[in-house]
């Protein structure tokens, strides 16, 4: 028997032997979802989901790409329903290609949707905020599609217990308001009203209504609602990106000036946030720091944040999946920094299937997790249990800390990312640099513990000092800084910090 068909047969015995509970979960088996694990993708372009009606009469056709693993063997998986971001006035399907890609090739049965787009530079707020209540109607539509494929011919073999949707700007806004925007939050009187004419709750993008249109989490790239009140406990679990200083669709909440000159009331990640812990609903928000960009982590930024957000995102959504063997307390971890210590408390059941903990560190500027401590699982312990780890020696900067929950299959489940920042006392540091990369200016802030002469520079991988952007006295404290970049060539960088206390340094890249 060849090497191929002993494969062929192990994988029939996994597919049609397995107990009905482990059926459910077999897709989390090898890392699916969570890591790339298939190489060759096959999208299917232009599948109808939907005939939505127009205002000036007739009904547009919606359309979606479909991307998949070639050959998957999977007898049910999760989906994934993306829309494309534009300001709701432009953007196609294929803007989202990379994003679809990305998740596909993890395992995620990925459909790249249409919806309904609002006049350009729409200057009526209430006609933009029909569209965005059109764009969730139509996203609805898209959900009961794959609802009612899987009750009847099940062409796409998706499991309706893991349906996803997310999107990115106005994509992200469509998809959280899909999610959890309902019948039983506080909707203004003209939102109602709007929401009425478009076939209220469920829609009136297509006529299969009988069929569910409710997901199982929300991955949100810069998005937004309404009002933050409409995040309740019985939301689907959020995970969030968001530039901190977004322009273009805010980080908090209050109003937003559009591009067209309208003006709506916005409630951004971070207010989505504190909404959802004050409720107790699971969720994730990754801020991308003093940005003043707009989803900087796919485009200027995407060399340092598309990985990590990608990854985080996998995790977000596949530690649901696989929630019935791997269950650390997200809303449990908790870490406190006492000089260059960090005390990292969290809680766990420790399931049957739970081998142990690890404590993961991601220092500043780095993109990979290194594990530093194993933590075994209690045992003979009902119920949750507390651990504790202290991790000593931490350098100055911003770094991350979560913690992994291995089973005993080798499959791993994460703790949310905690953001911590470290200052040595008695040296001075480098706290920040953004953007990084960057082209012609960067801000960087500086962290003094004494004052003193300061030299500020910037050295190629040489050494030589190629800038000088400091070399004085300087007080204390926070100090912050411009760099005018502009006469520097493309390529790697380093910014020195020189003082008595020593030498910090940071990265840089300048791209153009």
């Amino acid at each position: 028997m060849s090497r191929n068909s002993r494969h062929l047969v192990v994988l029939l015995s996994l597919v049609f032997f397995t107990t009905p509970a482990l059926a459910q979960q077999a897709s989390c088996l090898a890392n699916r979802y969570l890591k790339d694990s298939f190489q060759s993708l096959t999208v299917t372009n232009d599948i109808l989901f939907a005939q939505a009606p127009l205002d000036a009469g007739g009904t547009q056709d919606l359309f979606l790409d479909l991307y998949e693993p070639t050959s998957d063997p999977a007898i049910s998986r999760g989906l994934l329903i993306l829309a494309h971001g534009g300001s709701f006035d432009f953007g196609s399907r294929s803007d989202i290609e990379d994003l679809s890609r990305d998740f596909a090739t993890r395992g995620y049965l990925v459909a790249s949707i249409d919806y309904r787009l609002v006049a350009p530079n729409e200057t009526d707020t209430l006609a933009f905020l029909d569209g965005v209540v059109k764009a969730r109607s139509d996203m609805k539509a898209a959900i009961r599609f794959f609802v009612e494929d899987a009750a009847g011919a099940n062409l796409y073999k998706v499991d309706t217990n893991y349906v996803f949707i997310g999107g990115t700007s106005a994509g992200a806004i469509t998809a959280v308001n899909t999610g959890m925007w309902n019948s039983g939050d506080p909707t203004p009187a003209y939102l109602q009203t709007i929401l009425d004419n478009n076939g209220g709750w469920d829609g009136n993008s297509s006529t299969n209504t009988q069929h569910g249109s409710d997901v199982r989490a929300v991955l949100n790239y810069s998005g937004a609602t309404a009002r933050s009140t409409f995040i309740d406990a019985a939301d689907p679990p959020l995970y969030s990106v968001h530039d901190e200083l977004d322009t273009m669709v805010r980080y908090d909440e209050g109003p937003q000036i559009l591009d067209s000159g309208a003006v709506i009331h916005l409630a951004g990640s971070g207010s989505l946030k504190t909404q959802a812990d004050l409720v107790g609903l699971e969720n994730s928000l990754f801020t991308i720091w003093s940005s003043a960009d707009h989803i900087s982590y796919f485009y200027d930024n995407a060399p340092l944040y598309e990985l990590p957000v990608i990854d985080g995102s996998s995790l977000f959504l596949h530690n649901i999946i696989c929630d019935q063997v791997l269950a650390i307390d997200q809303q449990e971890i908790d870490v406190a920094v006492d000089g260059r210590v960090a005390h990292v408390r969290w809680q766990g059941d420790g399931g049957s299937q739970s081998s142990h903990y690890e404590v993961e560190l991601r220092l500043d500027n780095e993109l990979d997790w290194q594990s530093l401590v194993r933590v075994d699982v209690a045992t003979g312990v009902s119920g949750d249990r507390e651990y504790n780890h202290s991790v000593s020696d931490l350098p100055s900067g911003i770094h991350a800390i979560r913690i992994a929950e291995v089973a005993l299959d080798g499959r791993r489940s994460y703790s949310s990312e905690q953001a911590i920042r470290v200052f040595s006392a008695g040296t001075d540091a480098i706290e920040s640099l953004y953007p990084n990369p960057s082209s012609d200016r960067v801000s960087l802030a500086l962290n003094l513990a004494q004052a003193g002469q300061v030299r500020l520079s910037v050295v190629d991988l040489l050494g030589r000092e190629v800038l000088i952007a400091r070399d004085s006295w300087t007080e204390a404290g926070y100090q912050s800084f411009e760099l005018n970049t502009s006469a520097l060539s493309v390529g790697h960088y380093v910014v020195l910090l020189r003082s008595r206390a020593g030498t910090s340094s940071r990265r840089m890249l300048i791209q153009r």
